[in-house]
C-alpha cells in the first residue's frame, strides 16, 4: 500500500527541552479549531491530508526526535471548544503554565507547530486537548543528537525517488535505521560488509577479500583493521573511559548552570575574563576546565579580546572600543556562537581560525555534540588522512566530516570517548597504535626470506658477512607476542620491568660518556678478573637494542646485539644470587647463554653495581598501568600474485586457525641460526592475537592460484561492485549519482549471459572514482581506462566487436551516438 511522508515541526525553546524529558508525542488533530483562529488554515490543510499508516517524522530543524505511523483519530463525542482566553486558563489551571508571546510553554506554537508534546496523563485529565491522532512514541528510543543534515529530506528523498538519492541517504545511520523498519529496505550495505567481514575475521583468524577489480577491497582491508583496533581497545578500557565521559559530561553540566545560555549577551567583564586567578571564568571553563569533552587552545589570552595580564590589570586588545562596549559586542558573539552552528558575526576573536574553532567549542558545549570534539586543524587533518575523510576548506565542513564518519561506522561510541581513544592512540602513542597494523603486498619476486627471515649482507669492521634477520611476518608476531605475555603479566612484574628498562637506558649513556672520555668502559668477568673493556656502544631507541663492542688482547673485536627485553630479563635472572657467587657453568645454565658469556656478565655486574640499589628503591613505587591485550591485524595485499607455499614455506602448518599460538610451533629454515634469548629461539608459531587479511582478484590471468590447502585456511568474503561504489564514490558531489548510474548500467551488461562473462568481471567503483581527475568528462574516462579494460576482458571472444559495442552502449546509457556527436561537434568548433 502507497504511503505518503509527512513532516511536522515541534516548537524551539522550552518545547524543544520537553521533547527530552517526555515519552510520549501525538499528532493533533482539528488543529484549527483547538486554537480558534485563522493563522493555521495552511497547517490545517496539510494535516486532512494525512491517512491512516502514513509516515510520520516529528522534528525541528535538523533534529528528528520521534516518527511513527498515523492510525484513525478516535471518535469524540459532546467535545466542547474553548477559546483562547478559556484555553489559557485551562492551561494555567492544570499546568501553572502562562500563555505567552502566542504560545504555550512547550505544547502549542500558534505559527508554525503542528504537533505537542506533554505528559499523557496531563492530556487525559483535559479532554479538549485529547483530540489527537498518531502513533504513540517512544522518544527514548529514538532520541538523536543534531544532524548535519536533515533526516527528514533523507527519508522523503528515499520514499519519492529512492534509485537515484539512496547514495546520499546512506551516510546517515538514522535515516537508515527508520527505513528498514519503516519499508523493510536495508540500504546499508557498505556497513554490513564490513560487519560482516570483521566478525569473519574474529571468528577464522584468516579472511581473504575478493572480489572483481576496483572494488576496494585493500581500501576495505585497512578500515576492518581500524574499526578491529579501535574496537577492541574500546571493549578492554570501556569502564575507564565511560567514567571519563560522565565525568567531561558532570562539568559540562556545571558549566551550562554557571552561563545559562540566556545570559550570555550581559556576561560581565570578571565572569568572561580569563587571568583573575579564580579559574571561574567563562574564557577559562571553555579552555581548561572543558578541555576534556572537547581540546581548544585559544594560543595567548590576548587572543579573547579582554583578559587580565599577571598583575591582575584589565587588557583590552581591541584598541578601537572601550571595555564596556567591547563586553557588549562579546557578549552577542558568543551568544551566536551557542546558538548558531556556524557562527558569522563581525566580532572575531584573533583571526578567523582561533574564532572558528572558539565558536564550535562553544557550540559543542551548548548543544553536545553537534560538531566531532577535535578542533584543532592539525589534528582534523591527521584524522582526515589516517580515515580517508573528506577534507575541507571550511573547518565546520570538515569537522562535520569527521563526525559523520565516526558516527557511520562508531554510532554505538560516544563522540568524546572516540576523541579521547584518538589522541591517546593515534597523537600520543601513534607508534605503538600504527604497531598493531601491518601492510605488504605481494608480487612474483616476493620470498621466505622476506615474509619468514632470511641471510642480509653485514658489514663488520670492513669484513663483509650475512646474518639472519627477521622477515616483515615475523617482526610483528614478535610485537603480537610481546603484547600477548605482558597482558598475562600482574602490575608489579611489568613495573619492574620498566624501571630496569629505565635505568639500562641511563646506564647506555653513562658508558658512552666514558667512552668518549676514556676510550673505553671496563668490565670484569666471572671470578673478578679484568674482561675486554667495551670501546663502542650504540642503542637503537626505535629497536629497543643494544649494541656494544668489545676488544681483547689481540686486538680482535666482538659486537654483541641484544635487546632491551633480554637484557631485562637476563638482569632479574643474574641477581638470583650474588654475583660473585656465580660460577662459569651456573651463570650459563641460569641465563641459557651460549655466546659472549664473559661479557654480558661484566656488563650485567657494572650494571647491579650502580643501580641495583635505586631499583630495589622504586620497585613497590607503581607508575604504569596494566597491558591490555591487543588485536594485532597483518593485511597482505595481492596475496595471490605470490608463490604462496615458497612465501610462507613452513608456516602452512601455522596459518591455521585451529593451530594458533606454541601448539603450532614449527622450525624455520634458519632456526641454527637465531640468536639466544630471541622469543622464537625454540620454535616459530603466530599468536593467538594476530589476524590475517589477504585481497585478491580472481580473475587476473598473471598471477598465481592459491591451492585448496590454502584456500580452507582462509574464510573468504566477495566485494562486489556496488558494495562498496557509495563509500568510493562519496567525494564526487555533483558527478556522483550519474556516475553510478553507468557504472551500474554497465555491470549489468557484463553479467548478462549473453557477453558470457560473470559477477568477477564488473568493474568497481575506483575505476569510476577517476572521473573527478576529468572533470566529468565520461569520454576520457571510458577511452584511457574502460575501454582497454573490457577490450582484455573479451579478447579471443566471438563476436567481440559487438560485445564491446553493447559494452560502450550501457556505459553511455545507450546514447553513444548523441555523446560522440557532441564531441565530434567540440573539435569541430575548435578547428573553425
Amino acid at each position: 500500500m502507497a504511503r505518503n511522508f509527512y513532516r511536522f515541526n515541534i516548537p524551539s525553546g522550552d518545547a524543544y527541552d520537553t521533547a527530552y524529558s517526555n515519552n510520549m508525542a501525538f499528532m493533533q488533530y482539528e488543529y484549527d479549531e483547538i486554537n480558534g483562529t485563522s493563522e493555521v488554515t495552511g497547517n490545517w490543510n496539510v494535516i486532512k491530508q494525512v491517512k491512516e499508516n502514513d509516515i510520520i517524522l516529528l522534528g525541528y530543524d535538523s533534529r528528528i526526535y520521534a516518527w511513527g505511523y498515523a492510525i484513525k483519530p478516535r471518535k469524540r463525542k459532546n467535545i466542547k471548544y474553548l477559546n483562547v482566553a478559556e484555553m489559557q486558563e485551562k492551561r494555567l489551571e492544570i499546568d501553572g503554565v502562562k500563555y505567552m508571546s502566542g504560545k504555550y510553554n512547550g505544547i502549542i506554537y500558534f505559527q508554525d507547530c503542528e504537533c505537542f508534546y506533554d505528559n499523557l496523563t496531563k492530556i487525559m485529565e483535559w479532554d479538549d486537548f485529547n483530540r489527537c491522532w498518531g502513533q504513540r512514541i517512544d522518544i527514548d528510543k529514538w532520541r538523536c543528537n543534531p544532524d548535519n543534515k536533515s533526516i527528514s529530506s533523507y527519508l522523503k528523498d528515499y520514499l519519492e525517488t529512492p534509485r537515484y538519492t539512496i547514495s546520499r541517504i546512506k551516510n546517515n545511520e538514522r535515516a537508515c535505521e527508520i527505513i528498514k523498519e519503516l519499508t523493510g529496505d536495508d540500504i546499508m550495505l557498505d556497513n554490513q560488509n564490513k560487519s560482516n567481514c570483521i566478525e569473519l575475521l574474529i571468528q577464522n583468524k584468516n579472511l581473504i577479500l575478493t572480489g572483481a577489480p576496483g572494488t576496494g577491497k585493500t581500501y576495505l582491508a585497512k578500515q576492518i583493521a581500524e574499526e578491529i583496533i579501535i574496537r577492541n581497545y574500546y571493549e578492554k578500557n570501556k569502564n575507564e573511559l565511560e567514567k571519563y565521559y560522565n565525568e567531561c559530561e558532570e562539568l559540562r553540566k556545571q558549566f551550562i548552570g554557571q552561563f545559562p545560555i540566556g545570559t550570555l549577551k550581559s556576561i560581565s567583564i570578571d565572569d568572561y575574563c580569563i587571568g583573575k586567578g579564580n579559574k571561574n571564568s567563562f574564557c577559562y571553563w571553555i579552555e581548561f576546565k572543558l578541555r576534556n569533552s572537547g581540546f581548544f587552545d585559544c594560543g595567548t589570552a590576548n587572543s579573547y579580546l579582554l583578559y587580565y595580564d599577571t598583575n591582575g590589570n584589565l587588557k583590552n586588545t581591541s584598541i578601537i572600543i572601550n571595555n564596556d562596549e567591547l563586553i557588549k559586542e562579546i557578549g552577542e558573539a558568543i551568544y551566536k556562537m551557542a546558538t548558531e552552528k556556524e557562527y558569522n558575526g563581525d566580532l572575531k576573536f584573533k583571526g578567523d581560525k582561533t574564532t572558528i574553532k572558539f565558536a564550535m567549542k562553544i557550540y559543542n558545549s551548548y548543544n553536545p555534540y553537534y560538531y566531532f570534539p577535535i578542533f584543532s586543524s592539525d589534528y582534523m587533518n591527521k584524522i582526515c588522512e589516517i580515515f580517508n575523510i573528506v577534507k575541507d576548506k571550511n573547518p565546520y565542513k570538515q569537522n562535520l566530516n569527521i563526525k559523520e564518519y565516526f558516527d557511520k561506522n562508531f554510532k554505538d561510541i560516544n563522540p568524546v570517548i572516540m576523541k579521547e581513544m584518538l589522541i591517546r592512540n593515534f597523537f600520543k602513542n601513534d607508534d605503538d597504535f600504527k604497531k598493531q597494523c601491518e601492510f605488504v603486498q605481494f608480487h612474483p619476486s616476493y620470498d621466505y626470506t622476506d615474509f619468514v627471515e632470511g641471510l642480509r649482507p653485514k658489514n663488520d669492521n670492513g669484513n663483509i658477512g650475512f646474518e639472519r634477520k627477521d622477515g616483515v611476518f615475523k617482526a610483528f608476531c614478535k610485537k603480537a607476542l610481546k603484547n600477548l605475555k605482558d597482558s598475562k603479566k600482574d602490575i608489579s612484574t611489568l613495573n619492574y620491568d620498566e624501571i630496569i628498562k629505565k635505568y639500562l637506558e641511563d646506564f647506555y649513556n653513562d658508558i658512552e660518556k666514558e667512552i668518549t672520555t676514556n676510550g673505553f668502559y671496563e668490565i670484569y668477568g666471572i671470578g673478578g678478573g679484568i674482561a675486554a673493556p667495551i670501546i663502542d656502544i650504540v642503542y637503537k631507541e626505535d629497536e629497543k637494542e643494544f649494541r656494544f663492542t668489545v676488544k681483547t688482547k689481540n686486538d680482535r673485536e666482538h659486537i654483541i646485539i641484544k635487546k632491551l627485553d633480554l637484557m631485562t630479563d637476563y638482569y632479574k635472572k643474574f641477581i638470583t644470587k650474588k654475583p660473585e657467587e656465580f660460577k662459569f657453568k651456573d651463570f650459563i645454565d641460569e641465563l641459557k647463554i651460549t655466546h659472549y658469556h664473559t661479557y654480558i656478565y661484566g656488563f650485567l655486574k657494572a650494571f647491579y653495581d650502580k643501580y641495583n640499589e635505586k631499583i630495589e628503591q622504586e620497585k613497590n613505587n607503581i607508575t604504569i598501568e596494566e597491558v591490555k591485550e591487543k588485536k594485532f591485524i597483518f593485511i597482505i595485499d595481492e596475496i595471490n600474485r605470490g608463490e604462496i607455499s615458497k612465501i610462507f614455506g613452513e608456516l602452512f602448518f601455522s596459518v591455521d586457525s585451529s593451530y594458533r599460538g606454541e601448539k603450532g610451533k614449527v622450525q624455520t629454515q634458519y632456526a641454527n641460526l637465531i640468536e639466544d634469548g630471541d622469543e622464537f629461539k625454540d620454535g616459530f608459531y603466530i599468536p593467538e592475537n594476530v589476524y590475517i587479511i589477504g585481497t585478491m582478484n580472481d580473475i587476473d590471468r598473471s598471477v598465481e592460484s592459491m591451492d585448496f590447502a590454502m584456500r580452507r585456511r582462509f574464510a573468504w568474503k566477495e566485494i562486489k561492485a556496488e558494495d562498496t561504489q557509495e563509500t568510493i564514490l562519496n567525494d564526487l558531489e555533483n558527478l556522483k549519482d550519474e556516475t553510478i548510474k553507468r557504472m551500474n548500467n554497465l555491470n549489468k551488461v557484463i553479467r548478462n549471459k549473453e557477453t558470457n562473462l560473470s559477477e568477477a568481471y564488473c568493474i568497481g567503483a575506483a575505476y569510476f572514482k577517476k572521473i573527478k581527475d576529468y572533470e566529468g568528462d565520461f569520454n576520457k574516462l571510458w577511452e584511457n581506462h574502460l575501454k582497454g579494460l573490457l577490450f582484455e576482458y573479451t579478447r579471443g571472444m566471438p563476436k567481440q566487436e559487438e560485445i564491446m559495442e553493447n559494452l560502450k552502449k550501457a556505459y553511455y546509457l545507450n546514447n553513444t551516438k548523441t555523446e560522440n556527436n557532441n564531441e565530434e561537434e567540440n573539435a569541430n568548433n575548435t578547428n573553425n
